[in-house]
């Protein structure tokens, strides 16, 4: 189950930059139990690409409609060897893939390609300065959207009692060819010592290039955006965790805590699948917590860690690729990930 950590004990006794180098050497199954997609051991970006089937360009298509008239041999039109074809549909295009031609997806005829390469310069330039080892690559839809891991680097700092904690940050980059966003780029950051995914987008700069037929002309201001903020976005997250780490709670905190989380006190007029499904939410967070969380202990980085392993726990066995694919969007991107934002919203507040 994807609950459960990996052997992670070719790591014990080395240094954070040890480790780095550990998970980008032998790390594939660390990266396989966080990311969807391929581990890979690339050189640069264009290799990772290479790798994984997704170094190709994009170029738009007019769509062409196939006009199938009726004759007297075939009334309904629908089987005839004259087959005319109908541009009306020109006010849109598809995006294919030059290297197959498969269709990507259905878009404007303004839609601005940009090519993964250029969408995913800021990893290059920071994989060639050796600030950060690509390390998964996700292909989704056939390639219509793609999706790059690289490891930023490895901290750790002592929580309660000084026991030790170790986290992973990770730069997650989506460069796309469907029309939902040029590109976006988010934080992941991983605590080894249980691998709960920690990041709260509303914590740390989240960039989002929307796809307009400039979009291609902003390509490179929002890698400089993303240049001047990812280290530092890594440093204040830890730093926060830090705090967190510092603060003493009791179980009667964390229950008041934990009751707000999950929307407040339950109404005496619930129905009663309601009720039980809070008694199980509340049981299942203060068995955390009190479990103590690998270290973390009677705090509010205890706390935290209880609502991340409560969400990370909900995902499914590795071997069903699609619904792991789902559960790290939830985590990363959706319900979850609103769970775990809010639960640091009040923490920090």
């Amino acid at each position: 189950m994807l609950n459960s950590v990996p052997n992670l004990s070719y790591l014990k006794g080395m240094t954070d930059e040890e480790i780095r180098a550990g998970i980008v050497e032998k790390g594939e199954t660390i990266i396989k139990r966080a990311f969807p997609g391929k581990w890979v051991k690339a050189t640069g970006l264009a290799d990772a690409l290479e790798q994984t089937g997704c170094m190709f360009e994009v170029e738009k298509h007019p769509l062409m409609s196939a006009n199938h008239v009726a004759t007297k041999e075939c009334p309904s039109g629908l089987v005839n060897d004259s087959v005319g074809i109908d541009e009306s549909l020109t006010e849109f295009v598809a995006t294919k893939r030059t290297d197959t031609m498969k269709a990507l997806s259905v878009v404007g005829k303004d839609y601005g390609v940009v090519q993964t390469m250029h969408g995913a310069e800021a990893l290059d330039i920071l994989s060639k300065r050796g600030e950060l080892d690509i390390v998964n690559v996700e292909s989704i839809g056939g390639g219509a959207r793609i999706r790059i891991t690289a490891l930023l680097g490895v901290g750790s700092f002592p929580q309660f009692d000084g026991a030790p904690n170790t986290l992973a940050n990770f730069a997650v980059f989506e460069v796309c060819h469907d029309g939902r966003h040029s590109n976006l780029y988010n934080l992941y950051t991983l605590r080894l010592d249980c691998f709960n995914g920690m990041t709260s987008r509303q914590h740390v700069s989240s960039h989002k290039l929307k796809h307009t037929s400039r979009a291609v002309d902003r390509v490179d201001a929002i890698t400089a955006d993303i240049l001047a903020t990812l280290l530092g976005d890594v440093e204040a997250e830890t730093e926060m965790f830090k705090a967190l780490a510092a603060r003493r709670m009791s179980v009667t905190d964390f229950e008041d805590f934990a009751t707000e989380l999950l929307g407040g006190e339950i109404q005496e007029d619930a129905t009663d699948s309601k009720k039980t499904r809070r008694e199980n939410e509340m049981k299942e967070l203060v068995e955390y917590f009190e479990g103590g969380n690998q270290g973390a202990g009677p705090t509010a980085y205890g706390a935290y860690n209880s609502v991340t392993r409560w969400v990370e726990a909900k995902k499914e066995a590795m071997a069903d690729a699609a619904k792991f694919a789902k559960k790290f969007e939830s985590n990363t991107n959706g319900s979850n990930q609103n769970k775990v934002a809010k639960a640091l919203e009040l923490l920090t507040r």
